[in-house]
């Protein structure tokens, strides 16, 4: 399974959202078994490891170095609680222990299967930030295998995990939800926008819970310590019902509110705010569109208020 799950992730290059955009068009990343590791490699490289300790020898080796406990199946990072690795995987960005100037990436599932498989050789799991806000991307991550989050977190100065405030406050289920989640965001950016609609990527229709609301905490929704910008443009009444065909009724992104053909006025100017890595891609028959200028910028809190009316203490202060 992990020569498998190697080779796709070795063809990936790490930029792009559409499935052909993830395959490198020349080249692909070195694979080598773990007993082929030498110690030019160790010294020279960065390196990409798959496989728990009872898989990889060069996981057995470093192990105990990682600034982490694994212990019963749990995993237990500084003061913060330990959370269950039942059904769940591990991904952790951390300096080399076999040689401290290089770092490694490591990916790892004591589960077993088809769904082990394809989570460990999904592109996803390269990557912890759900969007080009890199800075909020996580050192750690832990996620079941159905995709909720179980903990996020950083490393600081030194390699020293940043303690976050609200570790003991679990997200409610209302921010655990994909669709409240589309839905609180699209409102923050109208609000702090003026604009008449708000496009955003995903389908409003869906609703996994990207966060499991047992384990996952305020701390850990923290780490998305920067907001995320806004493109503002004009588009007529006929570019929006082109919107509408190319991306909204193909469930590829979300209008918000959402409107049908005959509630847009084709000859009329409309006021339209998205996030810019929406703006990244939202593309017409006609081309990208004219006029785009840059709007605030929407914070974790902003999303809070939208949904709860208030922000709690925790989140008052480390992310701004």
């Amino acid at each position: 399974m992990l020569r498998r799950v190697a080779h796709k992730q070795s063809l990936f290059g790490g930029a792009g959202i559409r499935p052909n955009d993830h395959v490198m068009d020349v080249g692909r990343i070195p694979v080598k078994a773990d007993r082929d590791v030498t110690d030019e490699d160790l010294t020279h490289f960065n390196l990409i490891l798959f496989g728990t300790a009872e898989d990889n020898a060069l996981v057995a080796r470093m192990i105990d170095r990682f600034r982490l406990t694994l212990s019963d199946n749990t995993l237990a990072v500084g003061k913060r609680e330990a959370v269950s690795l039942d059904g769940a995987g591990i991904r952790l960005h951390h300096f080399n222990p076999l040689n401290p100037r290089r770092l490694i990436f490591w990916v790892a599932t004591g589960e077993r299967g088809d769904k082990a498989e394809e989570w460990m050789a999904s592109h996803r799991v390269m990557t912890g930030s759900s969007t080009q806000v890199r800075v909020n991307q996580s050192d750690l991550i832990v996620q079941g295998l159905d995709g909720r989050m179980r903990r996020a977190m950083q490393f600081t100065h030194d390699w020293r995990w940043h303690e976050l405030p609200g570790a003991d406050v679990h997200v409610p289920i209302e921010m655990a939800s994909a669709r409240s989640l589309l839905g609180a965001h699209a409102r923050a950016w109208r609000r702090a926008t003026g604009a008449e609609y708000v496009i955003l990527w995903g389908a409003a229709d869906d609703d996994p819970l990207p966060f499991d609301p047992q384990s996952f905490t305020l701390a850990d929704m923290a780490t998305a310590r920067v907001g995320e910008p806004t493109w503002i443009t004009e588009l007529t009444g006929a570019e929006l019902i082109d919107a509408r065909n190319d991306w909204i009724a193909k469930k590829i992104m979300t209008a918000w509110p959402a409107f049908e053909v005959d509630d847009i006025d084709p000859d009329r100017i409309y006021r339209v705010a998205m996030p810019y890595w929406t703006g990244e891609q939202f593309r017409l028959p006609q081309g990208p569109p004219h006029h785009v200028t840059v709007g605030p910028t929407i914070r974790l809190q902003d999303v809070w208020i939208e949904t709860f009316g208030d922000i709690p203490a925790e989140l008052k202060g480390p992310t701004r």
